[in-house]
């Protein structure tokens, strides 16, 4: 459907794309690859006709519709969202358009525009057209938007939120040819996994660069890798190019070594013999043999982040507590009665709908926000520090890298600022760099460098993976999970979020709810589980494992997560009800009805059952943290339909 041979794409004076050859079918779906500045957003927008190639051949198949996805959102007409994303499909509005004229026509006696409507309505069935309004629905609310803001103006939205409405314009047109430049940068995990099943559903081919690892994995039956600018097929996803660029760059530098070898032979014999007569004729051949050699030039590894934190100082029992807190904007209420517990050693991933309250909540643990009822209690030994998912935006673009690092170290000298920044992948000249001509990942990257080289224990971290490559995400990552201290943090990168949660809580309806284990652990108990509307009258919201354990792996006394509490009402709840209490349904109908008393013998069975079930749970968290049942998928799928059976029978109780 499209192809390009011997392509050179050359911007501002500098060659881009060199000699490129590569061909598109229908069943592509090509993950495009290859470090910042290599050329991928290039290569899209000339595959667009945004960009001309210089030299070379560009053909497209008559049929071909291209979608192509920018980085940023443009300017948008004066629509309503749901007028904008119905009008992406523009064959089927134009069709639905002509046959409004013509039954405007009909109406005024033309008697031609009967069959100029039948044609139009037989077109608009076929292409789909009566279900559009369908898709519409469909797409919106996959990618997140709230019903309530469909009719609101394009406008209006953030660019973030612009750029999601341009992504659900182009899958209501359906081209057959889709290019997307980092499709899940403004996506939280709901509309990623959506998005993923949409495109894996799609019969469309596909193209897209992306720094999601797993979404990457999903979706794409072949890599190519931009690179010197040059592109390299490798025939699989992002994992088997990884794998396979391995075993590659070890045959390339093996056949390197090999051939500097034989050139230092050759040169030997040259040096040796070059003064002796009858050996002339040798030499010079072997001169000439050494100048038709093509170097074989051995790859160089990419440069990647290079982290080391500081000790964390020893934290106290309690670190963060909120507790009975309440906060809302305006009239909208986010939290109402809400009780939040970090834990020393704590890495707790917030997942949840963006607007759902993930970022309020980590900035009333930070205290940029005050609860506006309700206690926010932090640990008396508790040191924080926290990224802001808009953090770079606060930084002084007048200030080089240097002067803004000494912001956080004013008493550390300047060599051992650069060796921070050097870390971060800052060196030389490079520090003396003003922010404003940074990039957002050098500006993430910087954010980072001031934040993780001071001793603290306590991190918050909004988003700190946006704009880094997969390798810097990866060392984060790793560097993270050995932090001793505790890590409250929101990502909507899986394969993050799976190497250093200890715990997952969802945020929805302004309530919490806990899942122990990382986030593929977390999609396991949830299979076949829709998680209930709250009822009404926002009942209190609660996060387990609050209180630190005691050694047996019991809960504490006292603890109030949600498990205990359904605990403490099991036992109770029988011993409550008193012999003069009155049934409320016959005190209604004028009746006073007196309950029997409740028989001590059920309720410490009841008691029994309650604890037994509580222990069967914290047995069961700790399987699943056990890293020989975290590869053994069954296994998972079993403990985790038990635990969901058990806490459900637990909070019946």
């Amino acid at each position: 459907m499209l192809a390009l041979d011997g392509v050179t794409l050359r911007l501002s004076g500098r060659i881009i794309l060199n000699d490129v050859s590569l061909t598109l079918i229908r069943d592509s779906r090509v993950a495009l690859v290859g470090a910042n500045g290599a050329g991928k957003t290039s290569l899209l927008r000339m595959l667009a006709g945004v960009h001309t190639p210089e030299l070379g051949k560009f053909t497209a198949a008559r049929e071909l519709r291209i979608g192509y996805l920018p980085q940023e959102a443009g300017s948008f007409p004066e629509y309503t969202l749901w007028e904008f994303v119905r009008r992406g499909a523009s064959e089927r509005v134009a069709l639905e358009e002509e046959m409004r004229r013509q039954e405007d026509a009909m109406h005024h006696g033309d008697e031609s525009a009967i069959e100029a409507y039948g044609r139009a309505a037989e077109r608009f069935e076929a292409e789909g057209g009566y279900s559009l309004d369908v898709e519409v629905a469909e797409v919106l609310t996959g990618l997140q938007f709230p019903e309530e803001g469909w009719q609101r103006p394009v406008a209006e939205l953030s660019g973030g939120w612009r750029l999601r409405a341009h992504l659900a314009s182009l899958l209501v047109r359906k081209p057959n040819l889709l290019l997307l430049d980092e499709p899940t940068n403004h996506l939280d995990l709901q509309a990623i996994v959506w998005l993923e099943a949409w495109l894996k559903s799609s019969d469309a081919a596909f193209m897209l660069v992306s720094h999601d690892h797993r979404f990457l994995d999903a979706l794409s039956n072949e890599t190519l890798e931009v690179s010197g600018g040059h592109v390299e097929r490798y025939a699989g996803n992002y994992s088997f190019y990884l794998q396979e660029r391995g075993a590659r760059k070890a045959q390339i530098i093996a056949a390197a070594a090999q051939q500097d070898r034989e050139i230092r032979h050759i040169q030997e014999f040259v040096d040796r013999f070059r003064y002796n007569a009858s050996k002339a004729s040798q030499v010079q051949s072997r001169i000439k043999m050494l100048d038709k050699i093509e170097r074989i030039e051995a790859p160089h590894d990419q440069a990647t982040v290079r982290l080391r934190l500081p000790e964390a100082p020893r934290a106290s029992r309690e670190v963060a507590t909120l507790l009975e807190a309440e906060f809302g904007y305006g009239e909208k209420s986010v939290f109402h009665n809400l009780d939040f517990y970090a834990k020393p050693g704590d890495r707790a991933a917030l997942v949840g709908r963006n607007g759902a309250g993930k970022s309020t909540l980590l900035k009333l643990l930070s205290g940029e926000l005050s609860p506006q009822g309700g206690v926010r209690r932090i640990g008396h030994n508790t040191r924080m520090a926290y990224f802001a998912q808009h953090v770079a935006e606060t930084m002084d673009p007048n200030k080089n890298l240097l002067e803004e690092m000494a912001l956080v170290h004013p008493h550390s000298p300047p060599q051992q600022l650069r060796t921070w920044l050097g870390g971060f992948l800052f060196t030389g000249d490079d520090v003396e760099k003003k922010i404003r001509v940074l990039s957002g990942g050098e500006k993430t990257r910087l954010a980072l460098a001031k934040l993780l080289t001071s001793p603290v224990n306590f991190l918050l971290l909004d988003e700190p993976t946006n704009h880094l490559d997969m390798a810097s995400k990866e060392i984060l990552c790793e560097t993270l999970a050995g932090f001793g201290g505790t890590i409250v943090f929101v990502s909507h990168d899986r394969k993050f979020i799976d190497g250093l949660a200890t715990r997952l809580i969802e945020i929805e309806h302004g309530r919490l709810s806990e899942y122990p284990g990382n986030y593929s652990e977390y999609l396991a108990r949830k299979e076949g589980r829709a998680l209930a509307a709250p009822p009404p009258g926002k009942p209190k919201t609660a996060v387990a494992d609050a209180a630190p354990k005691p050694t047996n792996g019991a809960h504490a006394d006292g603890c109030r997560c949600a498990r205990c509490e359904a605990a403490r009402r099991a036992v109770s709840r029988a011993a409550e009800t008193s012999p003069e209490s009155p049934d409320p349904m016959a005190a209604h109908a004028g009746k006073i009805i007196r309950r029997a008393q409740p028989n001590p013998i059920a309720v410490k069975a009841s008691a029994r059952a309650a604890e037994q079930t509580m222990s069967r749970l914290i047995e069961i968290e700790g399987l699943l943290s056990d890293p020989s049942v975290s590869t053994d998928a069954p296994k998972i799928r079993e403990l985790s339909e038990e635990y969901r059976r058990l806490e459900g029978d637990l909070n019946r109780t």
